[in-house]
């Protein structure tokens, strides 16, 4: 009964609207073009309508939709379906580049701001993101160049740059990728052009107030924070030395216990004491308050010579085209794990180093039967992502030994100190994404 009330329902509409378009539109216009019975005919009316309806063709230029421009402003702003307005159009103080144009237009430009989008962030770049990514352009016209990528259309650039997600903005200086840009946060044309300029400038910077603390604590995704009994010191004059020796992080110092503990730095421990934040990551500094020392102290963490193996990261790990080295152990084996430290210092850009902590009843236990560890650990295997070859290393894990075996493996030439992994164990990385993703990001 409820579905032939609604078929009526619908027809009484059909027809209400049928006879609307023909009475109040120029429908009624075409009955010149139709034949007429007589005039004694009692339908006819209806059956005008319907020949006339059965005539009509829309203008030719009804289904145009104008794109309009406005010259005043750096974005184009539209209010219609997504689809007909790829790929975003942008002003003249934004340029679009292509895997083309990239590499010559970021060499040949000193600092370039770069936005990575694609279309499944096409809203709320119209909306918000790109007005003002096109607004900061405009801040620095002349000291530095703002970019977008199609990076769905630009693939090469894509994996190049390994681009995880959309819209990402990196910061290139000298044709180097140097900041990633928090996307994270509220994007605000003078808050981005601040960012810009304080990247453009290799030094330190002092934090005085709560007001800048808490801009800078909410902008910045990268940075160390010197806590100083005084900005004029001799530990200030060692930071400030170190800064320049780490020019691809920005370095703070400030004297105010307040502002410290906003960086979560206790306010009554003893000064000089340094942190160093990286996105989810946290580090104290607790060696001589040296420009060296603290340099070495922030390569190593940003640039980690040995990758901890979480699941977050598994992706980027098996996608990296470096050969690598892969460590099985527990957190116990204090002295094997320095030594694969050790010898990965060696080989830093030459091997990527790999280090698993294997658990008890961990779904890790899982990974390490993939890569042909059935023993206990620790273990050491050699995995070219090229060819999914591995070889698990069978001589005892020392320094000389563990080089030779890294120094054999570049060269192609794994032979008496390992043993081929069983091809038909291992399914990588596709097996990997099957397994636990609740495992934590460990931070040493």
């Amino acid at each position: 009964m409820a579905a032939t009330r609604a078929l009526i329902l619908l027809l009484l509409t059909s027809a209400s609207l049928l006879f609307s378009l023909y009475k109040f539109t120029h429908l009624s216009d075409h009955h010149h073009l139709v034949h007429r019975p007589s005039p004694t005919t009692s339908h006819q009316p209806f059956q005008d309508f319907i020949e006339a309806l059965t005539n009509f063709k829309f203008p030719s230029t009804f289904m145009a939709i104008p794109l309009p421009f406005n010259s005043d402003d750096n974005v184009v702003s539209y209010d219609i379906d997504d689809n007909q307005l790829w790929p975003v159009i942008v002003g003249n103080d934004v340029v679009v580049l292509t895997e083309k144009n990239f590499t010559e237009f970021v060499d040949k430009n000193r600092c370039v701001m770069v936005m990575f989008y694609a279309p499944c962030c096409y809203r709320s770049m119209i909306q918000t993101q790109a007005p003002e990514f096109a607004g900061a352009a405009k801040l620095l016209k002349g000291e530095a160049v703002f970019a977008m990528v199609d990076a769905s259309a630009e693939r090469g650039l894509t994996m190049k740059y390994r681009i995880p997600a959309y819209p990402t903005i990196h910061f290139f200086v000298d044709g180097v990728k140097k900041f990633l840009y928090d996307v994270t946060n509220v994007m605000k044309s003078d808050a981005m052009a601040a960012w810009v300029k304080r990247k453009m400038t290799i030094g330190i910077y002092n934090i005085t107030t709560m007001k800048e603390a808490v801009r800078i604590r909410i902008s910045e995704s990268k940075l160390v924070l010197g806590f100083l009994d005084s900005l004029e010191d001799s530990d200030s004059e060692e930071l400030a030395a170190a800064s320049k020796l780490q020019s691809d992080v920005v370095f703070y110092r400030t004297a105010s216990a307040d502002v410290a503990q906003l960086f979560f730095i206790d306010p009554q421990i003893k000064r000089p004491a340094l942190i160093f934040m990286l996105p989810g990551k946290y580090y104290r500094f607790d060696c001589q308050f040296t420009r060296f020392a603290i340099a070495d102290f922030v390569s190593t963490r940003k640039d980690p010579s040995v990758i901890t193996f979480t699941y977050k990261d598994y992706k980027s790990i098996f996608e990296n085209p470096l050969k690598q080295l892969w460590l099985f152990t527990s957190k116990n084996c204090s002295e094997v794990i320095c030594t694969f430290e050790a010898a990965a210092k060696a080989f830093r850009g030459k091997l990527l180093f790999v280090q698993v902590y294997l658990e008890n009843g961990s779904s890790l236990d899982r990974l390490a039967y993939e890569f042909g560890i059935t023993e206990d650990a620790p273990r050491v295997v050699a995995y070219n992502s090229f060819d999914s070859k591995k070889h698990v290393f069978n001589s005892e894990l020392t320094l000389n030994n563990i080089k030779s075996f890294a120094e054999d493996f570049l060269k192609d030439e794994l032979t008496s100190q390992s043993d081929p992994a069983s091809e038909t164990v291992l399914k990588l990385p596709s097996q990997v994404s099957c397994l636990s993703s609740t495992q934590s990001t460990h931070v040493n």
